[in-house]
């Protein structure tokens, strides 16, 4: 099975009112969501949307099929209760909310990083996504699975002293790492 990653910028929802349907359909359908053995995953750099689809034809699909699968703490319990401590071939992040995230690369390689902490948080309602969205973002553009947790530990921080959800979301330039 075949697994695809799109990245896509797009256009803030009030230029959006003034599009016509050509540049709607070319800035927001998915057309390909959905296709016989693939995996399709589309990342929104404006709202920070992620959508994937999986469609096996004629086959289950098999776990050892997902590159990456990122869960919260319980799912993942439930992960390693089906599949044991790893699931070959397979990627494992591990949300823990204020207490950070885990890493565990199919190599073995285990990375472990405590949530930033902040001052005042405000309302952690889109928190996580926040943390999936900049993570998916840095390991597409190949920055690796470090700076990717560290990235998005830094957004997710960002997120929480803000009120409401897609508001919330940090861009790009507001995340400073070394």
């Amino acid at each position: 099975m075949k697994t695809n990653y799109e990245i896509r910028y797009a256009a803030h929802p009030e230029d959006a009112k003034s599009y016509d349907t050509t540049r709607l359909r070319r800035d927001f359908l998915i057309e390909k969501l959905f296709v016989a053995n693939e995996v399709n995953m589309v990342y929104s750099m404006y709202d920070r949307m992620i959508v994937g689809g999986a469609m096996p034809a004629g086959e289950a699909l098999p776990l050892e099929a997902i590159d990456t699968f990122l869960v919260n703490e319980y799912e993942s319990s439930m992960l390693k209760k089906l599949a044991g401590k790893r699931i070959a071939n397979c990627n494992i992040l591990t949300t823990f909310g204020a207490d950070g995230a885990e890493y565990c690369g199919q190599d073995g390689e285990i990375i472990r990083i405590p949530a930033v902490k902040v001052g005042n948080a405000v309302d952690t309602t889109g928190a996580g996504d926040t943390f999936t969205g900049y993570f998916l973002h840095a390991v597409v553009e190949g920055r690796g699975e470090r700076f990717a947790l560290r990235e998005a530990a830094q957004a997710a921080a960002i997120a929480v002293t803000r009120p409401g959800a897609a508001k919330s979301i940090p861009k790009l330039n507001e995340i400073r790492l070394g």
